[in-house]
């Protein structure tokens, strides 16, 4: 047989497979009613190894990978669907749908926590989320957490993710820990500057101070002059730290804006690694809101410690045709290497399928922790 018959052949048998596999798909339907009307779990312990072993016994163990393969993906969907039909609307569905709506204008004139001092990129972030804040900073990004979880601050602005050095690990923690509701996010491009005394030029220099972020960011032209880094909480505050210094051998790595604010000199311009430098910041609360323009949904899951789970898990929501736009694995704390799985879902927790896919993932997860559905966007004039 020629290609254009091989491929007919195999459509000739995919139209067979479909039919199958809808007759299939009925009968777990009609497996879901019964579980439904006599209170029995989805799960069922041993079923799926029985159904693998089976089917390799019966067609040789040549093919047992390729049959565990396809199984896995069936199983797992026949779990969705049973989902889908026994559902329920569930108190874990009324509290992620429910809370006070962000304005259509969003949040005007309100009191937000950023850590570090004047002229850091959360404060700038901050001013790109909200219209006119008042700008409390902090010292640690733990502060910030603490004050807007204790009601002291409405909202605080942390950075989440950087294009070029990654995730900040240390904020995700704090997510998880304070529980805190995301309600805005921001991508905001990152031009660094190395910045000194007025005095200093860029061959006097041999020390440079800054955010272990922003040093990552810029570790490439930093190299190139031989400059010794050293870290500091932040940006704005490796500027007021030269400033305070008085030492011109002393520079940092801030924005120009920055450097203005402290009376610096920019020595050099753009120095990051790479020319698109964007860092993600998000706007979080202890109040619940709900963004009817949301175009990402955020959850922290853990699942069960044994093989194929976080497999199971994207199919979930592959079933659901919906796009994951970060997935991050951070360490359960006493756990040896058990981790917590962070997912930024593309959508809108108002949408029909999202709210199902959310529900479904609440069920097949050990914990499921809800982070927010809210709108993402970015700064365009670069």
């Amino acid at each position: 047989m020629n290609l254009e018959q091989l491929r007919a052949k195999i459509d000739e048998v995919d139209d067979r497979l479909t039919a199958a596999y809808l007759e299939r798909l009925e009968l777990v339907g009609q497996v879901a009613e019964y579980k439904r009307t006599h209170d029995v779990g989805i799960e069922h312990s041993g079923r799926e190894e029985e159904i693998f072993t089976r089917l390799s016994e019966k067609f040789g163990a040549e093919f047992e990978d390729a049959i565990r393969y396809l199984y896995a993906n069936i199983i797992n969907y026949s779990k969705v669907y049973q989902r889908q039909q026994m559902q329920q609307p569930s108190a874990f569905s009324r509290e992620i749908t429910e809370g006070e709506f962000v304005p259509e204008s969003g949040f005007t004139r309100v009191r937000v926590a950023c850590q570090g001092v004047p002229g850091a990129y959360s404060g700038l972030a901050a001013e790109q989320l909200i219209q006119e804040p008042e700008l409390v900073f902090l010292p640690t990004w733990d502060a910030v957490f603490h004050d807007v979880a204790d009601g002291s601050l409405p909202f605080g602005v942390l950075p989440i993710e950087n294009s070029t050095a990654g995730s900040v690990n240390e904020v995700y923690d704090l997510l998880m820990r304070y529980r805190l509701i995301i309600c805005g996010g921001r991508k905001v491009h990152i031009r660094h500057c190395l910045v000194g005394l007025p005095e200093a030029s860029l061959e006097s220099v041999k020390a440079v101070l800054s955010h272990p972020q922003a040093l990552s960011q810029c570790s490439a032209f930093l190299a190139a002059h031989g400059l010794e880094a050293r870290t500091a909480s932040n940006t704005a505050v490796a500027a007021e730290e030269v400033v305070k210094e008085g030492n011109p051998r002393l520079c940092a790595i801030a924005s120009s804006r920055t450097a203005d604010l402290y009376g610096l000199k920019v020595l050099a311009s753009g120095i990051q690694n790479a020319e698109r430098n964007d860092t993600r910041f998000l706007l979080v609360s202890a109040a619940r809101f709900v963004d009817p323009h949301a175009n990402r949904v955020s959850l922290v899951v853990s699942i069960p410690h044994r093989k194929g789970t976080l497999f199971q898990l994207l199919g979930i929501v592959a079933a659901y045709g919906v796009n994951v736009v970060k997935l991050e694995s951070r360490p359960i704390p006493g756990k040896n290497f058990e981790f917590l799985f962070y997912l930024d879902l593309e959508g809108s927790i108002r949408e029909e399928h999202m709210l199902h896919l959310v529900e479904n993932l609440n069920a097949y997860c050990t914990e499921t922790v809800f982070l927010g559905s809210y709108r993402e966007t970015e700064e365009t004039n670069q």
